[in-house]
């Protein structure tokens, strides 16, 4: 979501929106002089509430939905008290919108009043973008937000870019949604593990066992991923995986009945930013199949030597064999 404040210095009202590697921030407008500190920090923080309400319509459609019409309608006459009675809609997004028009309906400036519902209508349309599965401009704040349901649009874009550098790389970060470059992620993962485990004589889930013994560490996110794609898809695995964090980030505590029992369902995915999480996870499984493949790629062709210390060249000719080979299997198992 974008955050706003209050700059009493240059007494403007600024905005920031992740970027998935940094914010990026812009001027909104310059504060008229007879509004003070108070008065403009007050309308920053209802700007807050708009941008965290219209970006749940894209996290969570089924519970609220963004209408620019709606809510440009609310910002420019909004609902104000009257016989000291104050009207709430019950929906979230137009409300937060008459709030911002109520703190716009004291400040007199038109130009102050047409650059805040400029820079409402543009989150809006951003909000607009994200759901269509586009991520430019102001829409890529999108990748710092987690959805249960992924964009096909963005599971493409993912998988062009694990087909380009199958071990991942910062774009996955920073121009496409998590949830999707997760789902797409899944698939080179499985590949990953395959030709590792082909070339090891292991099972794919026993590949992850042996990084860890070589590395350390516990994959537990890749591994938990591995085992469930057996049965399931990647988007069910994903979205029950992301649906979880999300509950546990609300105080949810969801259970698993078992038999006349139940057990209690626990989330491995940091529920602050559980779509990240979930897609550092899978892209270190990758990388972790890798470490196994050039061990045993070494033990094999160069007797006696540790891969540790056979020198960057021998790494990167074992790492594009990786490479073409996790191609090859995940080209195949689409074909």
């Amino acid at each position: 979501m974008t955050t706003y404040a209050h700059d009493p210095i240059a007494s403007t009202i600024v905005a920031a929106w992740p970027t998935g590697a940094g914010s990026l921030a812009r001027r909104v407008a310059r504060v008229p002089t007879h509004v003070d500190d108070e008065g403009a920090r007050h309308l920053a923080q209802a700007l807050d509430d708009f941008s965290a309400r219209a970006w749940l319509g894209y996290t969570d459609p089924g519970l609220v939905a963004v209408e620019p019409t709606v809510v440009a309608r609310a910002l420019t006459r909004p609902n104000l008290p009257c016989d000291g009675i104050l009207h709430f809609s019950e929906d979230p997004v137009e409300e937060a919108a008459h709030a911002v028009g109520r703190h716009l309906t004291g400040i007199g400036t038109s130009g102050f009043r047409e650059a805040i519902g400029r820079e409402v209508a543009a989150e809006c349309d951003a909000v607009c973008a994200a759901e269509r599965g586009d991520l430019s401009g102001r829409a890529q704040q999108a990748v710092a937000l987690s959805r249960a349901d992924a964009s096909p649009v963005q599971v493409a874009a993912a998988d062009a870019l694990f087909q380009e550098i199958p071990m991942g790389c910062e774009r996955l970060f920073t121009d496409v949604e998590p949830t999707a470059a997760s789902v797409a992620g899944t698939h080179w993962l499985q590949a990953a593990a395959e030709v590792t485990g082909t070339l090891c004589d292991r099972d794919p889930e026993q590949v992850l066992a042996l990084a860890d013994e070589i590395n350390g560490g516990s994959r537990m996110v890749a591994r938990r991923v591995l085992s469930q794609l057996v049965e399931r898809s990647a988007q069910d695995v994903v979205g029950d995986l992301i649906r979880a964090a999300v509950l546990a980030s609300r105080g949810y505590l969801t259970i698993r009945p078992e038999g006349l029992e139940e057990e209690p369902v626990v989330t491995l995915l940091d529920p602050a930013c559980p779509g990240r999480c979930l897609l550092e996870g899978i892209v270190d499984g990758i990388q972790a199949c890798f470490t196994v493949y050039l061990d045993e790629v070494t033990a094999r062709e160069r007797p006696g030597r540790d891969a540790k210390w056979s020198g960057l060249d021998w790494a990167e000719e074992v790492r594009q064999r990786f490479d073409g080979a996790v191609r090859g299997v995940a080209v195949a198992a689409v074909s």
